[in-house]
């Protein structure tokens, strides 16, 4: 089962690309609005999120939306961890563990980095 689970995010990131609401201009005809909306959906379902959990990840995502004309991109940074910590506190272990592998997939560390293999902003499994 975790194997399925795992091939299943892993094919979910691959799909999707290796961004979450902040990526590159949509393909013509395509709503940008729709695309990050679709996006948010597919990672409420990859995480099994409930719905009272939705909105902590729509203001998690919205954090990852670099400022416009390069404005502050240090303070960018560490709004952005400190928003992925206050998302990652509010679900449970099951789903800390799949919103970990989301992220080492998204920055490619194969579980090389990020605390032997406990997720990138530094959380157990």
């Amino acid at each position: 089962m975790r194997n399925t689970l795992f091939g299943a995010l892993a094919a979910a990131v691959l799909i999707t690309g290796t961004g979450y609401a902040a990526d590159p201009a949509p393909s013509p005809g395509m709503d940008p609005a729709q695309t990050a909306a679709g996006r948010a959906d597919d990672m409420a379902l990859l995480l099994g999120l409930r719905p009272d959990q939705r909105p902590a990840l729509d203001q998690f995502l919205g954090a990852m939306t670099p400022p416009d004309g390069g404005g502050d991109r240090s303070g960018w940074m560490q709004a952005r961890m400190a928003a992925a910590q206050t998302f990652r506190a509010t679900l449970a272990p099951d789903q800390q563990a799949r919103f970990d592998a989301l992220e080492r997939l998204r920055h490619g560390m194969g579980g090389r980095m990020g605390g032997g293999g406990r997720g990138h902003w530094g959380g157990g499994q």
